[in-house]
């Protein structure tokens, strides 16, 4: 969770815990990297404007979803639209899924 909260600062600057857990994603990309990418969704009570936190980031942006999926071969990944399909789908886990195995027993 804490990974979670670092990068949704880092990458838009905003200081929020996520709410519930949506997903897990498991994917080879393009140039044959592996990753096990972690979905979580946060709803704000307003539109924060973003300031990611990043120098590797210029600007973020709110966009409507259908810019979104018709971004195409323009996005980062295909998982971004999955992921915002998977929020509009509505499923929301507790966070309590996801916790840390502790060895050894007390």
């Amino acid at each position: 969770m804490q990974a979670a909260e670092r990068e949704l600062y880092e990458e838009t600057g905003i200081e929020a815990v996520p709410q519930s857990f949506l997903h897990l994603h498991q994917w080879i990309a393009p140039d044959n990297t592996p990753f096990l990418r972690f979905l979580f969704a946060l709803d704000l009570p307003q539109r924060i404007e973003p300031h990611p936190n990043d120098r590797d980031i210029d600007r973020g942006w709110w966009l409507p979803a259908e810019d979104i999926f018709n971004a195409g071969k323009k996005l980062r990944s295909p998982l971004v639209a999955e992921s915002l399909h998977l929020y509009q789908q509505g499923a929301r886990y507790p966070l309590t899924m996801l916790s840390a195995f502790q060895w050894p027993f007390n």
